[in-house]
């Protein structure tokens, strides 16, 4: 699909934002950009068993790297800037 759109068999692609911006910030960098807002936006999740000891440090972790701009860093890397 890529490569239909790189080879300009197709104007655009719709597909999920993290992968669209994936490509967009890596192989397809210059090549091709994200165009319009995000729609049916979803929040990733982790799911964890009923009890399991991992979920309030999995919780805890993901709220430090939020507030210290950590996450952010680790999005525009890997994302691009937004």
């Amino acid at each position: 699909m890529f490569q239909a759109l790189v080879g300009r068999k197709v104007d655009a692609i719709l597909l999920g934002a993290p992968a669209l911006r994936y490509y967009a910030a890596h192989d397809g960098k210059g090549l091709v950009k994200v165009v319009g807002a995000e729609f049916n936006k979803g929040d990733g999740a982790f799911a964890f068993p009923d009890g399991s000891p991992l979920r309030r440090s999995v919780n805890a972790t993901l709220l430090a790297i939020r507030e210290d701009g950590t996450y952010q860093k680790i999005y525009d890397k890997w994302f691009g800037g937004q």
